[in-house]
Parts: C-alpha cells; sequence; structure tokens
C-alpha cells in the first residue's frame, strides 16, 4: 500500500513527493513532511484517501514557502 501511494504522488504533475513520508499503520496512512503549498498539501492527502477507501488518512505534512531574497 505505501509503495503504491508513493507511485501515485510521485507520478503526479503537481505534486513533489521527493519530502513525503507515507506511514501504513493498521488501518491508518499517516502522511508526513514537508512542501511549498497548502494545494500539493491537500493533493497529497486526496491522492492517498482515493488508494484505500476504508483507511484514514492522517495528513501531518507542512507547508514551507520558500520567502525571496
Amino acid at each position: 500500500m505505501r509503495a503504491r501511494i508513493e507511485q501515485e504522488m510521485h507520478q503526479h504533475g503537481e505534486v513533489d513527493a521527493t519530502k513525503i513520508g507515507v506511514v501504513v499503520r493498521g488501518g491508518q496512512i499517516l502522511l508526513w513532511g514537508s512542501v511549498a503549498s497548502e494545494h500539493e498539501r491537500s493533493l497529497a492527502g486526496q491522492i492517498a484517501a482515493r488508494l484505500t477507501a476504508r483507511t484514514s488518512v492522517i495528513n501531518h505534512i507542512q507547508v514551507f514557502r520558500s520567502t525571496p531574497n
């Protein structure tokens, strides 16, 4: 299940999955790590939820926006 979720995130054009971790434990999927936007965070959660119809998804991905210098 973890590999399937990671693969879908990597293949999605709007999600940078290089800093997202996926943990599958019992009936839960835990997403953690960081992304650049709330849109990416939301998409990662949607991908995991779509692939795990009867499993709860806990999205602990944080949004870190880079600030221009």
